[in-house]
């Protein structure tokens, strides 16, 4: 840089260095840096707590989720080991009569077909709740069907109304009359 350039250069930054902003015009600069930083800190702790808010509902929806795995597979694994029946009856009202430590009346769903032979019952868990274990037999196909019976207001898991498979097995979980119900069956040979 050659020594005109150098004055040019100085005398442009001691021009720029005299000039000064009106105070109006510094507060306002001011007033819109501040604005601009506090939003952007409200739309990174916005978007910090939506993250936190999804995460969490993705956790909570898995963990359901896995936990009705669990009840289906219990349910599969409490129809194939045809435990004995603690209480042998004909109808509900006898049966209901004989497990007097469920906390509530048992009672059946709709799906129950007026033709199936009741086997007995015994109690069990879904998910840890007390419930009742009740076989039923299609006497035309010699099939056992178990429907499992609790309270609905014990259900910590989803209910899809969609029957899965595990190992030749059939189980449905839905609701029903204010109570949670289960059906198994075996898909293959009887």
């Amino acid at each position: 840089m050659n020594q005109a350039d150098k004055a040019l250069d100085q005398d442009i930054t001691r021009y720029f260095q005299s000039q000064q902003l009106d105070s109006k015009s510094l507060e306002f600069l001011l007033s819109q840096k501040q604005v601009r930083g506090s939003k952007r800190w409200m739309a990174i702790a916005v978007a910090a707590v939506l993250s936190f808010v999804v995460l969490g509902f993705t956790h909570l929806q898995s963990a359901r989720q896995i936990k009705t795995e669990l009840v289906q597979k219990e349910v599969a694994m409490n129809h194939v080991e045809k435990l004995k029946v603690d209480f042998e009856a004909e109808d509900l009202a006898a049966l209901d009569q004989q497990m007097s430590s469920l906390p509530f009346k048992l009672s059946m769903p709709g799906k129950i077909k007026d033709h199936w032979q009741m086997v007995g019952a015994r109690y069990c868990s879904l998910s840890g709740v007390l419930a009742a274990h009740v076989r039923y037999k299609d006497p035309s196909t010699d099939k056992q069907y178990s429907v499992f019976v609790t309270e609905d207001s014990h259900a910590t898991f989803d209910i899809n109304n969609q029957p899965a498979h595990l190992n030749d097995v059939s189980v449905a979980l839905w609701r029903e009359k204010g109570y949670l119900f289960a059906m198994a069956q075996a898909t293959g040979a009887k």
